[in-house]
């Protein structure tokens, strides 16, 4: 990398950062029969006050089903806090319902299912000063730390280029492609290496299961310092693969996140 990096947390308004922001505590997984929820919970900085919204909280949502149970044991309850597992549609009404109630709000990634949509929340917390959090978890996690202080002591010398593989068979989703399933967290492991905003970004992907979803995407992204990464994502692959190489003018280094023992090398 040349130049400085930025701090890891960052200002989102409300803020978007690591798991140190906001403590959160949603109680043990609760199991249904729809696989999906909406966790509604508070800080620890005090009593302890969590609530689970069962079942397939997405479903029915500007209806009276899950979407009144979410809104009464959610955004109308005394939390102060809420974390959705929701299906990536949902997102963003659930989370604007929450925000608009004076909720803090933790997404699981990606935040929206739109750029448009994920500006709005923004907004929304930065205009009632809450905190809105997304859960990409992998820049917190010793790997990806590990490489980043092998980036910021300079013993892998200036980065060249980062070429990453995030791809397996299935599970294909219905609302989103595989660059919003799948590139966020590519996408954020990057940019806290790095330390800059991409300068370009483009992508090239294919459509072969689901009409009008595509399934396999190759993404390239370029930033000022003139480091360039290539990303590899895709629904459509025999096995399932999760590797990342960083090249640098003294060393390179691979993070293989399917190693059980040793996932940097």
């Amino acid at each position: 990398m040349r130049g400085g990096r930025r701090s890891r947390g960052r200002e989102m308004r409300g803020r978007h950062g690591g798991p140190d922001v906001l403590h959160l505590h949603a109680g043990p997984p609760l199991e249904n029969e729809g696989g999906s929820r909406a966790h509604v919970c508070v800080p620890r900085d005090g009593g302890i006050r969590a609530r689970v919204v069962p079942g397939r909280a997405g479903e029915d949502i500007d209806g009276r089903s899950r979407g009144e149970q979410f809104k009464r044991q959610g955004v109308e309850s005394e939390v102060d806090a809420v974390v959705l597992a929701t299906p990536v549609g949902t997102h963003f009404p659930l989370a604007k319902k929450a925000l608009e109630s004076g909720k803090h709000v933790f997404v699981e990634k990606p935040l929206a299912s739109s750029v448009a949509e994920a500006e709005e929340l923004v907004q929304l917390a930065d205009e009632k000063n809450l905190t809105l959090m997304v859960g990409h978890t992998f820049e917190y996690s010793p790997p990806v730390r590990k490489i980043s202080s092998l980036i910021e002591s300079g013993d892998l010398g200036d980065v060249f280029f980062v070429s990453s593989m995030r791809v397996n068979l299935g599970l294909h989703q219905k609302d989103v492609s595989v660059i919003w399933d799948l590139a966020p967290h590519d996408f954020s492991i990057l940019f806290s290496w790095i330390g800059e905003e991409p300068k370009t970004i483009t992508a090239t992907g294919g459509t072969f299961v689901q009409d009008g979803i595509p399934d396999v995407a190759f993404i390239t992204t370029t930033f000022e310092s003139g480091i360039v990464a290539h990303i590899e994502v895709s629904w459509l692959a025999p096995s399932k693969l999760r590797r990342t190489t960083v090249v640098g003018s003294k060393k390179m280094v691979v993070y293989d996140d399917t190693e059980s023992i040793e996932k940097v090398k």
